[in-house]
């Protein structure tokens, strides 16, 4: 089982859509151990060590179903998994060349 205190969700730049908001309200009740940070700008190597896994979420990315993301994400151990998440803009290229891993959302199930 994933657990949530291994998780944390970078979002750079402001998050202005009410709905995006009430989203990670729901998230943060529903995974209190769950880290969400909301920055105006990102520092990749603040990241960097062996522990961090850094996922960066790109339209370039690999597509993952649930089953797959989920796999893929209990394959890091006990590794903190760090998700990237751009502003409108998206992920600078600097970042991108960065990272290790990258993945996109389009086809998940939620359920409620």
């Amino acid at each position: 089982m994933l657990q949530s205190n291994r998780l944390t969700i970078y979002a750079i730049g402001k998050i202005k859509k009410l709905w995006i908001r009430d989203g990670i309200n729901q998230y943060e009740k529903r995974m209190p151990e769950l880290i969400i940070n909301e920055l105006k700008t990102f520092n990749l190597n603040n990241l960097r060590s062996n522990n961090n896994i850094i996922i960066c979420l790109s339209e370039e990315g690999k597509q993952f179903n649930s089953v797959e993301l989920c796999s893929f994400l209990l394959s890091f151990k006990n590794k903190k998994i760090n998700f990237l998440i751009g502003d409108t803009d998206g992920i600078s290229s600097d970042i991108k060349k960065k990272c290790r891993f990258y993945t996109k959302f389009v086809s998940f199930n939620f359920s409620s």
